[in-house]
């Protein structure tokens, strides 16, 4: 049976780990530019991007400031479907979709009751399975966080050499110190530190680390490799 590595989900996951590690943004350098470049300098044929984005506002009394908000989303995002979700421990999901051919988006907007107060999650996603650099200037203009994302990309890519001749390569091509590495036979994750992008997440052990890899044989196709890219992690399953 095939296993499937998931290093955190981007809808649930995802927004516990922001609780328990400190994200710290203040590299120039675009990441997922250079990805794509580094991706391309070794033949890689890109078969999907992703961006991920989250802010929070702290406690408040009042649910004003998550009104305001779902009136400036719905009126920003007119062609999105939106729902609402209500349940019994006053919590509130406002969720908006759109799906395009190759292009898929997805915000929501969360209201958690903590104490008789809200916090209010603010979350928004796009995947392409097409790369356009300027279909992706486009997506970067339009956030609030033009600095603080998430990104994963994935890769096909043809190589004669094997699977740890691979992971060694990406570390050389991203300049990146292995923090963490799971090697087995036919698949390799790698959780790498790149000191020139300047940004990080912090684990417990006081580690830093800013990227990750997951290269696995593709089955079907000889010398061909499967490989997901993700900073500061990897938000998708492969």
């Amino acid at each position: 049976m095939k296993k499937t590595i998931i290093y955190i989900t981007a809808s649930v996951l995802l927004i516990s780990l922001f609780f328990y590690f400190n994200y710290k943004v203040s590299g120039k350098e675009d990441k997922l530019l250079k990805t794509i470049v580094n991706l391309q300098s070794i033949n890689a044929d890109i078969s999907q991007w992703s961006i991920y984005t989250k802010k929070e506002k702290k406690s408040n009394t009042s649910l004003n400031i998550y009104y305001q908000r779902e009136s400036e989303l719905k009126k920003k995002y007119q062609q999105f479907n939106w729902e609402v979700e209500k349940d019994k421990n006053h919590h509130i999901k406002l969720t908006g979709t759109l799906k395009d051919q190759n292009i898929q988006q997805l915000i929501t907007l969360t209201a958690y009751n903590e104490n008789d107060k809200y916090n209010i999650l603010e979350t928004y996603s796009y995947k392409s399975t097409d790369w356009n650099k300027e279909e992706y200037q486009n997506v970067l203009k339009s956030l609030d966080e033009k600095e603080n994302y998430f990104f994963t990309v994935k890769a096909l890519v043809r190589k004669k050499e094997n699977i740890k001749q691979i992971s060694t390569l990406l570390l050389k091509k991203f300049t990146a110190n292995s923090i963490e590495k799971l090697v087995e036979d036919d698949f390799v994750s790698i959780t790498a530190y790149n000191k020139s992008w300047k940004d990080y997440l912090s684990s417990n052990k006081k580690n830093k680390f800013n990227i990750q890899f997951g290269i696995r044989t593709n089955k079907e196709l000889q010398d061909t490799y499967n490989l997901t890219i993700g900073s500061p992690i990897i938000t998708e399953e492969y």
